[in-house]
C-alpha cells in the first residue's frame, strides 16, 4: 500500500535555494524584468538628490509597479504585501521591502515620465516585429472615477443651496443678536458665544461657493445654449474633473472616458488618452495624433465604431490619406426603423429623394445653419395618402421632411465604403481587435476604477495599465507554446 510523501513544513535546506531557481523560465515576471532593464530611466534617476540614506533603486520600483499593473495588483499597500508573500515580487525586488508609502510616492512623483516609458515599450515591441500598424482599431470605455456620483451637484442646485445656507447663517446671526439684547448686563453677555451650528454653516457655504466657482471656470455659464442647460451642468465635490457619464451596463456613473488604439497583429496598445468628455466623437483626431507621435506615422488602416462618425473625423482621415472605416450612425427622427433617413435614396440628377415607398420628396427651400453650413430641405409630396405615413412621419403636418447638407456627401461615401462587401469584412475584424483588449484590462488586470483623482493623475494610471497590458502581450508572443499551451503568468 502506497504511503504519503513526507510533509514537514519547518524542514530547512542545507543550501538555501536561489529565488530565481523557483521561478519558471517562461514566467511573465522574467519578461517584465528584462524589458525594464532595457528602458532608459534617466528621466527618473536625474530627479534624485543623493543626500541622507540610500534610496531604493528606481529600476526595482519600476519593475514592481509594472508587474503589479500587469497582474492586477495596483494598490501600493497590496504591492508592499506581495513583497513579503509572493516569490515573484520578492525576486523582482531582490528581497528588498519598500513600504507602501515609498511605492506610492515613487508612482506619484514620476507621473510625467510614465507616458515616455509607455512609448519606449511600444517602440521596443515595434523593433521586435510585434507591431505592424497595418490595421489599428479605436475604442473608448467609461472607467469609474475615484468618487461617488452622489457627491455631484448641478449649478442650479448649487445656487439654491448657497442661497439657503446664506439665509440660515443670517437667521442664526439674527438669533444671536436677539439673545444679546435680551440678556441682562451680566458676565454671560460678555462671553460672545456663537450660536450652535454657525461655524459648520459657514464652512458649508465656503465649499459650495468654491464648487460654483470651479464649475464656472470649467463650464462658463454664459457659454451654455440656454439657462436650462447651464443649470444642469454638474461638478463633483470629490473629483472635480470627473464627469457624470452614461455607461453601457451600469447606468449613470461618475467616470472618465478612456481611449485606446490597438494594433491588429498582436493586440498591442499603440496609443492611449484619457478625457472627461463623455462622448467619443471628439477623440478620434487626438488619439490618432498620439499614435502618430509615438510611432512616427499613422496606421495604414483604421476602424472605429459609430461614436466616431462625424464630418470632422472623416475629413481628417481623408486629408491624411488614411484608409478609414467608421461605422455610420442612423439618421432621422425614426431611428432603428426602415424609415430612417439612411433608407431614403437620393437622386442627384433630379435633386430629389425617394422614400422606401418610392414616393418623391421635392426640394422646397435652402437655409443657413450655424457656422455657415447650408442645408437644403425636402418635403414629401404624397405623404398624406401613404399607408406607411404613421410609421414614417412624426410631425403634426403629416408630411415627411428631410434635410441635406454638404456633410451628406461625406457621410454617404463613408457609409457606402463600410457597407460594401470589402468594407464589411474589414470592419467586422474590429470586434476581435480592440474590444477584447478592454475585456482583458478589466477582467484579467482587474482595472475597473481609477485609484487617483484628477485628469493628469488618472491619465498616468491609464498609461500604467496600458504598459501592463503590453508587457503581457510581449510575454505571450515570446513564450506561448502553441502545441503545449503552457503559460506561467
Amino acid at each position: 500500500m502506497a504511503e504519503f510523501k513526507p510533509y514537514i513544513q519547518e524542514e530547512g535546506f542545507l543550501f538555501p535555494p536561489h529565488l530565481s531557481d523557483l521561478i519558471p523560465d517562461n514566467h511573465l515576471v522574467r519578461v517584465v524584468s528584462e524589458i525594464v532593464d532595457q528602458l532608459d530611466l534617466s528621466n527618473i534617476t536625474k530627479s534624485y538628490v543623493f543626500q541622507g540614506a540610500e534610496a531604493y533603486h528606481p529600476k526595482m520600483l519600476t519593475k514592481i509597479l509594472f508587474y503589479g499593473y500587469a497582474t492586477g495588483t495596483m494598490s501600493s499597500r497590496k504591492i508592499a504585501d506581495k513583497l513579503a508573500t509572493d516569490i515573484t515580487f520578492m525576486w523582482l525586488a531582490a528581497m528588498q521591502r519598500p513600504d507602501f508609502r515609498t511605492i506610492s510616492d515613487f508612482r506619484k512623483n514620476h507621473r510625467p515620465v510614465v507616458e515616455d516609458l509607455f512609448i519606449q515599450i511600444v517602440m521596443l515591441a515595434k523593433y521586435m516585429g510585434l507591431i505592424s500598424l497595418g490595421h489599428v482599431s479605436l475604442d473608448g470605455s467609461k472607467i469609474n472615477a475615484n468618487a461617488s456620483k452622489h457627491k455631484a451637484m448641478s449649478r442650479g442646485r448649487l445656487k439654491q443651496e448657497i442661497s439657503k445656507t446664506r439665509k440660515d447663517i443670517n437667521e442664526l446671526l439674527d438669533m444671536a443678536d436677539q439673545i444679546d439684547q435680551e440678556e441682562d448686563d451680566d458676565d454671560k453677555a460678555n462671553e460672545n458665544i456663537l450660536p450652535s451650528g454657525l461655524s459648520s454653516k459657514k464652512e458649508r457655504l465656503e465649499k459650495l461657493e468654491q464648487a460654483l466657482k470651479d464649475l464656472n471656470e470649467q463650464k462658463p455659464e454664459e457659454k451654455a445654449k440656454n439657462q436650462k442647460e447651464a443649470d444642469k451642468q454638474q461638478i463633483n465635490f470629490i473629483d472635480k474633473e470627473s464627469r457624470i457619464m452614461l455607461t453601457r451596463h451600469h447606468g449613470v456613473q461618475q467616470a472618465y472616458n478612456g481611449q485606446i488604439a490597438v494594433d491588429e497583429k498582436y493586440g498591442f496598445i499603440v496609443g492611449a488618452q484619457l478625457t472627461n468628455l463623455p462622448f467619443d466623437d471628439q477623440q478620434l483626431i487626438p488619439l490618432l495624433e498620439h499614435v502618430e507621435k509615438i510611432n512616427g506615422k499613422l496606421p495604414d488602416k483604421i476602424t472605429a465604431d459609430t461614436g466616431y462618425f462625424t464630418t470632422t473625423n472623416i475629413k481628417f482621415c481623408n486629408e491624411k490619406n488614411l484608409d478609414a472605416y467608421i461605422a455610420p450612425t442612423r439618421e432621422g427622427k425614426s431611428k432603428n426603423t426602415s424609415f430612417d433617413k439612411t433608407s431614403f435614396e437620393y437622386d442627384s440628377e433630379n435633386d430629389i429623394y425617394l422614400c422606401p415607398e418610392q414616393k418623391k420628396l421635392m426640394p422646397t427651400k435652402t437655409r443657413t445653419r450655424k457656422a455657415g453650413r447650408r442645408e437644403r430641405i425636402y418635403h414629401g409630396v404624397d405623404c398624406l395618402n401613404c399607408p406607411s405615413q404613421p410609421k414614417c412621419v412624426k410631425s403634426k403636418s403629416g408630411i415627411r421632411q428631410v434635410q441635406r447638407s454638404e456633410d451628406d456627401l461625406i457621410w454617404e461615401a463613408m457609409r457606402t465604403k463600410v457597407q460594401s462587401d470589402e468594407g464589411h469584412e474589414i470592419y467586422r475584424k474590429r470586434k476581435g481587435i480592440v474590444e477584447p483588449v478592454w475585456g482583458q484590462i478589466k477582467a484579467i488586470q482587474g482595472f475597473r476604477q481609477f485609484s487617483f483623482r484628477g485628469l493628469k493623475a488618472n491619465t498616468a494610471e491609464l498609461f500604467l495599465v496600458a504598459i501592463g497590458h503590453n508587457l503581457r502581450k510581449i510575454f505571450l508572443s515570446l513564450f506561448q507554446r502553441v502545441n503545449e499551451g503552457i503559460l506561467c503568468c
